[in-house]
């Protein structure tokens, strides 16, 4: 028979072994932790829903990628454009000087030819006439061998 002393000394050597003490307080901080999980999981529903809202919030960022791109295309043309133009500067400065005296050019123009058609008119008025005298001479030959033009006379 097995004496309550012997197995009392056997069992506390056991539960040495074992390291209880340490083991019920690993438990004691494994119970806190547990319970700081569980507040912790609590909120996931609540997360959960905002990462739908989440998603639908940004399920416009695909098109909106697709207009930044085409914005910036549309820019590199607005670049390029305003770079042909710079260039373009110097020419049209050029172009501007020599066409400020065109207005007056102009005019000294319309001038000359109301002056250029009042002399073909008083020209024609004179000559007129005289074609008409020269239309009745009659034509004389202009020498051995030489065609007449029946044009000039």
């Amino acid at each position: 028979m097995v004496s309550l002393p012997g197995i009392r000394d056997d069992l506390i050597h056991v539960l040495e072994r074992l390291h209880v003490p340490e083991v019920l307080k690993t438990l004691g901080r494994m119970d806190r932790r547990l319970a700081a999980v569980a507040r912790n999981t609590n909120t996931l529903p609540s997360i959960e829903s905002h990462l739908a809202t989440v998603d639908e919030s940004t399920a416009t960022l695909p098109d909106v990628l697709g207009e930044m791109h085409r914005m910036s295309a549309a820019v590199e043309e607005m670049r390029d454009a305003t770079v042909t133009i710079a260039e373009l500067v110097p020419v049209l400065v050029e172009l501007q000087a020599t066409l400020v005296d065109l207005p007056e050019i102009l005019s000294a123009l319309q001038t000359e030819m109301g002056s250029l058609q009042t002399t073909v008119v008083e020209l024609t008025a004179v000559v007129e006439p005289m074609g008409r005298v020269v239309a009745r001479l009659p034509r004389r030959r202009r020498g051995p061998g030489v065609p007449v033009d029946d044009a000039t006379g």
